[in-house]
Order: structure tokens, then sequence, then C-alpha cells
């Protein structure tokens, strides 16, 4: 054997004449080789002036002083330059990529580039610890697509966490304190929210997993429904409580407060329901602007056990859009009247509803287009007013086809009044039981609507009257 086995370093040999050619050549070979380092490796013909102890990576496609040496290392040493295969394990410093690579037996790889999956941390210009195991420092940070591989051209950032209740976001900082975050925090519906101070955090864009619909909390200062929504009134509630829970520690002590709290909301094409428990209320309540968003709202109380006992009118609508719907309530009222729509709102009456004792009206329309609808429901009348029905001015009062019953005989002055060019329409509608008291009153060009059902077809001991252009069909 006369070189060493790695680096093919030549022996002196015994008796070997000029035994300085032989050492002179190993000491050259150990300068190249040794503390391995190149000026660059995509190089595929050498530089025009080279330095003695240049290194270089030859590129592949070599040629000139390089041909036929790809993938080899060439060293400028005595003004020409020597070549050496690289072996399995060698490593090699690039210098102009300062990056360090090692030789596989076919490929030249970033050393650790096979070892670090699994890294327990990652530092690029920073260092990281237990919480930020990955941190960089960069003006940059360059995402792109697999075109090595190759990749399918897509790129994904995924974030995922553990459950619903966990977070999965986003975050900016200025100076390390939070101002904006956006993404799955807390839940799994898509949130943006800002900060002005980093504690201080405030809802801006909110977008519902069910059903992909936008909100603005900040913008809007409504609440926009995702779903249908029931509050509760109680007798023992509080207007202090969120009204959500049918308890007196979560219910509303009054009707208004839970009406005002549905005043508030963007319906968003859903609908309230106000369940009122059983009992007594002393208060009235009355709405006066049209509800935001699509849906209805519904003041229900508990069948035959809810009461309206108010000195005011019990239900008031006002004005042009204003909509509300009732059921399940006994009204009676020692100052006005039952239910009265005003100005071009509209009141509808849904099952089990009871009017009991009312100063003036049960039922009552004030204003153009106002309009009460109690179509195709059953109701009671269990007490006495001065009318059943009351339209005037231009008020309109749908009562076709209902089943009224009355019981105990009430009395009325007057059980249907329509007055200045209204319309009481009780086509097809029902009564059983007796009520004293004339019928009916029409006039103005007004019209009582009983599809023919003849003088006596409404409830009252005494005949009807029509004046002034009045009519009674």
């Amino acid at each position: 054997m006369d070189e060493t086995a790695n680096l093919s370093l030549p022996y002196i040999m015994p008796q070997q004449a000029q035994k300085f050619v032989t050492h002179n050549e190993a000491l050259r070979d150990l300068d190249s080789l040794v503390q391995l380092s190149v000026l660059d490796r995509d190089l595929v013909a050498p530089p025009p002036s080279p330095t003695a102890g240049d290194r270089y990576l030859v590129a592949a496609g070599a040629s000139g002083g390089w041909a036929g040496q790809s993938g080899r290392i060439a060293a400028f040493q005595d003004g020409g330059w020597l070549f050496y295969v690289p072996q399995k394990g060698w490593r090699l410093w690039v210098a102009d990529e300062t990056l360090l690579v090692a030789y596989t037996g076919s490929a030249w790889v970033p050393v650790g580039g096979q070892s670090i999956n699994p890294a327990p941390m990652v530092g690029v210009l920073a260092t990281a610890d237990a919480t930020n195991r990955l941190s960089v420092k960069s003006n940059a940070v360059l995402f792109a697509n697999d075109d090595i591989t190759p990749g399918t051209g897509d790129i994904r950032a995924i974030l995922s966490k553990a459950a619903a209740a966990k977070t999965a976001s986003f975050v900016f900082q200025d100076n390390f304190s939070g101002r904006a975050e956006f993404g799955l925090t807390g839940d799994d519906n898509f949130h943006l929210k800002v900060s002005q101070d980093g504690s201080t955090w405030r809802a801006a864009i909110d977008v519902d997993a069910a059903t992909g619909k936008v909100s603005f909390p900040a913008n809007a200062g409504r609440e926009l429904l995702t779903a249908n929504r029931t509050y509760f009134v109680r007798t023992d509630g509080s207007d202090a409580n969120g009204g959500l829970a049918n308890t007196a520690g979560g219910a509303f002590l009054t009707l208004q407060r839970a009406l005002d709290i549905a005043a508030c909301l963007d319906l968003n094409g859903f609908d309230v329901t106000i369940s009122v428990g059983t009992g007594t209320f002393a208060a009235g309540v009355s709405v006066t602007s049209p509800w935001v968003g699509k849906g209805t709202v519904t003041l229900s109380g508990t069948a035959g056990s809810t009461t309206i006992n108010s000195t005011g009118n019990c239900v008031t609508a006002i004005g042009a859009g204003v909509q509300l719907s009732v059921a399940n309530l006994r009204l009676q009222s020692s100052g006005a009247a039952g239910i009265e729509a005003d100005a071009g709102a509209t009141i509808t009456l849904g099952p089990g509803m009871v009017f009991g004792a009312c100063a003036t009206q049960h039922i009552r329309t004030n204003g153009q287009l106002a309009c009460v609808i109690a179509q195709a429901a059953s109701y009671t009348i269990a007490d006495s007013a001065s009318s059943h029905w009351y339209a005037s001015p231009q008020g309109y009062i749908n009562a076709s086809g209902v089943a009224i019953t009355l019981t105990g005989t009430p009395a009325f002055t007057t059980f249907a009044v329509a007055d200045r060019l209204s319309l009481i329409n009780a086509a097809s509608a029902t009564f059983s039981g007796t009520a004293t008291g004339a019928r009916y009153s029409s006039s103005a060009n007004s019209v009582v609507n009983t599809a023919s059902g003849g003088p006596s077809f409404l409830p009252g001991s005494t005949g009807g009257s029509s004046a002034t252009g009045g009519q009674y069909l």
C-alpha cells in the first residue's frame, strides 16, 4: 500500500529517492482538503484570476479547464488545478452562501437537513424558547409553493387548535403589545378584534361558523341574531337580569323591558318571543319604532294565567311599519283600551287572547292605516267596554273568520264602531254568547262588513246605525 485509505495521501517509501516530492504532494493534498471550504459551488468553468489556495465545488456541466470534473473539489495549487473526488460524509463550507453542507454519496445537502425533523427549537437571528419554539427576526418572511419536488402549485398555512374553546389566531403587535387579532378565538366562529393599548379589546367583525353571516359589533351597536330567541318575564324577575333564563335570577320583571331589549336587536330574519309567566302585570307596553331586520316579535303569556291590568292602554303600537304580535294574554284597563294601533302600526292577535273590562275600547285603531288583525284566531270577550271594536280615523280591523266567545253577557255602548273612512271586516266571523248594547255604528264613509250577515250578526241587544256615508254590509 503506497497511499492512505481516506485522503489517498502518498506514503514515503523505503529507499525512495527525492522523498520531499512525495511529502510535498501529501502536504498539498492536506492543504486542499483539511478544513474544507470553497468559495462557490455554482461555477462550471475556472475563474479568470484564481489565487493560490482557492477552492471550488465544480457545478454540473463543467467546461474549459474544469471539463469532466463536475461534482469534484477544484483546488488552485502551485499555479494549477487539482481535483478531488468527494467521499461520503465530507463536510464543506460554501463561503458565498454561508452554508455548511455534507456529501451523502450522491448529493450535497445542508448539514442538519436530514436531522432537523423533529427539532425542539429553531431560531433565525433570534433565540427560540419553550414558549416560542420557532423564533425569527427578519424584515420579511417568504412562504412559496413547492416547485422542486414538484408540488401541486398550492400553498396553505394551517393553524390547528385542540378544541372549540381554544384559540387559533394571528396577533399583530406594536413593540410586543397587541393591536389586532383575527382567527378562532375561544370558539369556532371567526373573529377580528382590535386594541388601542394591548389590554382592552374591541370586536370589529364576527362571522358565524354555522351560517356564514357577518356582524359588525362595534359599528352597528346592535346584536345580530343568528337564531330565534326567547326572553322571559316573571313577576319575581328583575329588569337588571338578562332575560334569557326562565328563573327569578334570569327573567325580566316588566314587559316593557323585554320589548325595549328586542328593539336593540337586529332580528336578521329571526323571531323573538317574549314569554310572560303567570300573574298580573300592572303596566301596559308600547312599541314606537319598527324592528330592525326582518323578523317578528311576539308578546306571549301563559294561556289563561297572564293578565295585563293597566290604568292606560294595555298594548300600544305607534308609527308606520311598527308591528307587534300578542297571544295568550288577558287585557283589562281601568282608564283606556286593551289594544290600540296608531298611525300606521299593526298589531296581530294570536291565540288565547282574553279581553276583560276596559274603560274605553277592547280593540282600537287611531290614525291612517293603523291596523289590528285577528284573522283566523279565536279569542274571548270576558267583560265590558264602551266598544269592542273601534276603527277611526282611516283605521282597519280585520276579524275575518275569527271565532269569538262572549262570557257573562258583557255590556257595550256600541259593539263595533267604524268612523271617518275606516273599515271593520267581520266576514265569516262567528260569535257565541250574548252582549248588551248597540251592535254597530258606521259613519263618515266607513264600512262595517259582515259579508251579508244581517242586522243581528254582531253581538248586542239593539240594532245598529249608519250615517253620513257609512255602510253596514
